[in-house]
């Protein structure tokens, strides 16, 4: 366990399930907002049915992240929610005015049960787990402009924000205040799937053995710059085939009861990587990526 994530389980036991929805008694609740088509709708000011938006502003206070921002440069920070999908629920946080160009955080999450294939995880069969599942997630700067020593990846139009380690912290926090057996993500790209795996593993074996060989292949050879507009442009190529490599988002868990940490540590799943690792091997094609790069006037590193 990292010092990060001792820290903050030590900080959510002094929490108090009522600080969650601090706040919710000055949302206006009418008849029309609790009952939708003759249902009872969940009530609109709460993210995921447990946190409020001042209750979301005291845990980006009591875990101190709105001091780590401030030190960014990025204050008088605000949080909104849409909740108007009772499936799909939006959170927003803010520097200054709450405006597009102004967003540090949006996430986009629900709650969901996962099924488990038999056939890719047949350790899983008949297993049905209650997940927090991120639909999107974007973090950036909107104060910063992008630097040579860090220019942009595909997707990014902000530089990122530099605490993706501390919102995971935050979202595990969050599954853990809603009795979740874990957190489900699916990267659009390939650099973010990338970051998610220091924490997250492909439910489907093969998808994280093809992770694990591109970072073993190409890492030591290039800048991680150059393998993601690589992967983004179709420039890969599996040199046991001499097929292209198309990267396709898949899903990633991070397993947080029992029986999902117990199977995706287990001998059975990492024999099953191991074996799907020799099926793969990995080169950049230079000529094809040299010619999408210049053609998107993007510099090679």
């Amino acid at each position: 366990m990292s010092g990060l994530r001792r820290e903050y389980k030590k900080i959510s036991k002094k929490i108090h399930f009522a600080e969650m929805q601090d706040g919710s008694y000055e949302e206006e609740i009418t008849l029309e907002s609790l009952i939708s088509f003759g249902r009872i709708q969940s009530n609109s000011c709460f993210f995921l049915e447990v946190f409020s938006k001042q209750g979301l502003m005291n845990l980006l206070n009591k875990f101190h992240l709105l001091e780590v921002l401030n030190k960014k440069g990025l204050d008088n920070i605000s949080t909104e929610l849409d909740t108007s999908d009772s499936r799909i629920h939006r959170m927003y946080i803010y520097t200054g005015e709450q405006k597009p160009a102004n967003i540090i955080c949006e996430l986009v999450a629900r709650k969901s049960p996962q099924n488990f294939s038999e056939e890719i995880n047949p350790g899983l069969h008949n297993c049905t787990s209650n997940i927090l599942q991120i639909e999107w997630l974007l973090l950036q700067n909107p104060k910063k402009v992008f630097a040579q020593d860090r220019p942009r990846l595909p997707g990014q139009s902000r530089p990122g924000l530099g605490l993706g380690r501390n919102f995971l912290e935050l979202m595990i926090i969050m599954a853990n205040f809603l009795s979740l057996d874990g957190i489900t993500n699916k990267p659009h790209f390939f650099h973010t799937a990338f970051m998610f795996t220091k924490e997250f593993i492909f439910v489907n074996p093969e998808k994280q053995a093809i992770i694990e060989m591109i970072c073993k292949d190409l890492l030591p050879k290039y800048p991680f710059y150059n393998i993601s507009w690589a992967a983004n442009f179709n420039c890969i190529v599996n040199t046991k085939t001499n097929e292209p490599f198309t990267w396709e988002p898949d899903v990633l868990i991070l397993p947080l009861k029992k029986k999902l940490v117990k199977y995706f540590h287990s001998r059975e799943y990492k024999k099953t990587v191991h074996l799907k690792r020799n099926n793969y091997s990995f080169a950049i094609d230079f000529d094809k990526f040299k010619n999408a790069m210049k053609e998107h006037d993007l510099k090679i590193l």
